[in-house]
């Protein structure tokens, strides 16, 4: 299926946004390892990714999932690509759309470890801002 330009990032089924999906029975390795999801993930032809995993404001980030987005990046970036991960927050009621670009950063995971920013800029506003770091370093993207 092809999407026109004015299609692309939107929802398709509002009723499809609310069914969970149940990651109950999966434990693995009889160990406390269980699967986890990101929110969003942009690929820049395998040279360079953007994973975003969005919050609303008190909900926690818990530590397991923490350390499987790491586990992704730092295996990445051994394979010669660069990656980074966004945790942002927003307080957009349950029964409204939480537009990512909108929503604020207080981390960015890369180069190993967690950075803590002052919430003072969005999601597309550090999504630009790697862009022109990663072109900066002739990463194509």
């Amino acid at each position: 299926m092809s999407y026109t330009e004015e299609e692309r990032g939107k929802y398709y089924s509002k009723d499809r946004l609310k069914q969970i999906i149940s990651f109950e029975g999966i434990k693995r390795l009889n160990r406390n390892i269980t699967p986890t999801d990101i929110d969003a993930l942009i690929d820049y032809n395998g040279n360079a990714f953007i994973f975003n995993e969005t919050k609303y404001k008190d909900a926690p980030f818990h530590e397991g999932q923490r350390m499987a987005i790491e586990n992704v990046i730092n295996g990445l970036c051994r394979n010669g690509s660069d990656a980074c991960c966004f945790y942002s927050i927003h307080e957009i009621p349950i029964n409204e759309i939480v537009i990512l670009k909108n929503c604020i950063v207080l981390e960015i995971y890369h180069n190993g470890c967690w950075h803590k920013y002052d919430g003072s800029n969005t999601v597309l506003q550090w999504i630009e801002v790697y862009e022109k770091f990663w072109s900066d370093k002739g990463i194509k993207l």
